[in-house]
């Protein structure tokens, strides 16, 4: 994985000022994202746990003993587990040495109209575990992986998401 160097939370103003001078944390679970009240970071397949390319595939029926085609499949079955949809996410955006060069203005992501830059993740990211087990939570974390809708197949889970999906 490539080095973070630069961590931000993008967000509502009022928001972000609890993040920097109060600490607050505000995470919603998996499936909140899911739903387009969470626009603009609705994501219809956000909490997908396994994908596989259906394609071509044949949906059938057996009916008095004998099995009739339906129709064609077209695109992948998605499957959800109910473990991910309930497990809290907290977004952030990150940059990494193979993005520089690149333009990159907040205002377009439509995430919010303010953002808090972590000078520091790896302190952030401290805290943050430290107060999760406080709380007897797990934190867990990692970089999203973009994939093509396409052609993928395989296991998705809250650290891959479709390229389209993909912000500047």
């Amino acid at each position: 994985m490539d080095p973070i160097i630069a961590l931000f939370k993008l967000g509502q103003n009022a928001h972000m000022a609890e993040l920097l001078h109060e600490g607050h944390v505000y995470m919603n679970p998996v499936s909140f994202f899911a739903k387009e009240e969470a626009s603009p970071r609705f994501d219809p397949d956000e909490g997908t746990s396994y994908c596989e390319n259906a394609e071509g595939g044949t949906l059938q029926m057996e009916e008095a003993g004998e099995w009739r085609t339906l129709g064609t499949l077209t695109g992948a079955i998605r499957f959800r587990a109910d473990a991910l949809a309930t497990a809290n996410l907290y977004c952030l955006h990150a940059k990494t040495p193979r993005d520089c060069g690149t333009v990159f203005e907040l205002n377009q992501l439509g995430f919010g109209d303010s953002y808090v830059l972590f000078v520091n993740a790896n302190e952030f990211l401290r805290r943050l575990r430290r107060a999760a087990a406080g709380a007897g939570q797990n934190l867990v974390y990692d970089m999203v992986e973009y994939v093509d809708r396409r052609s993928y197949a395989g296991p998705m889970g809250m650290f891959r998401k479709f390229s389209e999906r993909a912000a500047g």
